[in-house]
């Protein structure tokens, strides 16, 4: 620690700072604030110049009235990272003739923000998908049903990627989290909506997929454990109401399928 204060270390960091100002020079920015207390604010500052733009952290001091974006701040100090070299810029918002500010005033102002009261970010809505997934042998059906690390049983799902359909990310959570590859059956999609916290709301979509063979092959890092069993055995051991209904649900298009199938044979015969 004690090489950092030598006088080398000190022109470099000097030189620094002196090369970053000018190259200050000629810029515009544009800052928008996201939080507020007191008389400081937090935001992020948009460096506009001909080589193109950049985003960095603002902290303004004394910030008054209803602030949503303000131009032409003044910037009263740069925060310097050491190892990555970004830096955050702390403006304020009166004319640099009408306001000097101490020293111990800005970092006050900033360990503010640095410290446990940072803003913190919420999802309101999540979405998964899945699969109620089973495979066939003769007349038996048989149903997948997967073990979590967490401990509850239940039917394979995982949250929708970007650019993804629903459907396509039931086959692809399927795939990843048991080792099978399903095909879909047309005309069967369920959705429930619960809630994960006073926050957030989550859909899961479920579809029905078939798959051939035994070739099962779990993710260790996220389910411990899988059963292929009836739909009676895969009833009792799911852990939750909904999943119970999305696999009901399952059971009778397919036995009604199959009703279909069967009387469309007697009619022919």
């Amino acid at each position: 620690m004690a090489e950092r204060y030598t006088l080398e270390n000190r022109r470099h960091i000097e030189q620094s700072e002196r090369g970053f100002a000018e190259s200050m020079l000629g810029k515009t920015y544009t800052v928008r604030v996201y939080a507020r207390y007191k008389n400081t604010a937090r935001g992020t500052v948009v460096i506009n110049g001909n080589d193109g733009y950049s985003v960095h952290t603002a902290y303004i001091i004394c910030a008054s009235g209803d602030i949503g974006t303000f131009v032409d701040g003044t910037a009263v100090g740069i925060l310097m990272d050491d190892r990555s070299g970004a830096f955050s810029m702390v403006l304020s918002e009166a004319d640099r003739d009408e306001q000097l500010w101490m020293q111990y005033q800005i970092a006050e102002a900033v360990d503010y923000w640095e410290s446990d009261n940072t803003f913190k970010i919420y999802c309101l809505r999540e979405k998964s998908c899945g699969a109620v997934v089973y495979t066939e042998s003769g007349n038996e059906r048989r149903y997948l049903i997967i073990r979590m690390n967490l401990g509850h049983c239940g039917l394979p799902k995982g949250h929708i990627e970007k650019y993804e359909t629903e459907e396509e990310t039931a086959i692809r959570e399927v795939r990843e989290e048991t080792g099978v590859d399903i095909t879909l059956i047309e005309g069967f999609r369920k959705s429930v909506v619960y809630s994960l916290s006073s926050r957030t709301t989550k859909e899961s979509v479920y579809f029905l997929g078939r798959f051939d063979g035994d070739g099962v092959k779990i993710q260790e890092a996220e389910v411990s454990s899988y059963r292929l069993c009836s739909y009676e055995q895969a009833r009792r051991i799911i852990t939750y109401e909904n999943d119970r209904t999305i696999l009901d649900a399952a059971e009778e298009l397919l036995r009604e399928r199959e009703a279909s199938q069967k009387a469309s044979v007697s009619t022919v015969s």
